[in-house]
């Protein structure tokens, strides 16, 4: 019976010291934790500049008949509608909405806003921003019926409410 001849020593594989081991573990730990936190660091900025979380959030939180109860949700649900209708050019966050606290549930009446600060402003490369109007434009009104859940607009007819094309989520 004959054995197989051991291999040259120079083809054997070298025993790795105990720190070069863990040093290799911890690289190896830290590259797959890299590619594993990048795809989903970059779709969540994807999502995040694409209003995408903004509407899912929405979809979420606006899904009840409680919601058109429920103001701070009305008012998000109202920018994303008002924003991606395009009713108004402007972004999301330079809306001013200012609630009318006297009106009934049947006919509550907002006011959708224009901010003039500077990162709102058509004019944001204007070298003189302290000259622009500092009160925000009035650009329409909303009336809000909280029972039949129904939009309404005064939008290019000051004063005459027509209907807004609404999908109600629920």
């Amino acid at each position: 019976m004959t054995f197989p001849s051991p291999p040259p020593l120079d083809s054997r594989p070298k025993k790795l010291s105990h720190q070069s081991t863990l040093r290799q573990q911890f690289l190896r730990h830290i590259f797959r934790r890299f590619v594993l936190v990048l795809p989903i660091c970059a779709l969540m900025i994807i999502l995040a500049q694409n209003d995408i979380i903004e509407t899912l959030i929405d979809h979420y939180t606006f899904n009840k008949p409680q919601s058109w109860f429920d103001n701070p949700t009305l008012i998000r649900h109202l920018r994303l509608l008002i924003t991606h209708n395009g009713m108004t050019s402007n972004k999301p966050k330079c809306l001013l909405f200012i609630i009318h606290g006297d009106d009934p549930i049947t006919a509550t009446r907002i006011d959708v806003l224009e901010k003039q600060s500077p990162p709102c402003s058509h004019n944001a490369r204007d070298p003189h921003p302290s000259l622009l109007s500092p009160l925000p434009h009035h650009l329409f009104t909303l009336r809000i019926n909280r029972l039949q859940q129904s939009i309404e607009t005064d939008q290019n007819s000051i004063g005459n409410f027509h209907p807004i094309f609404y999908h109600s989520s629920s």
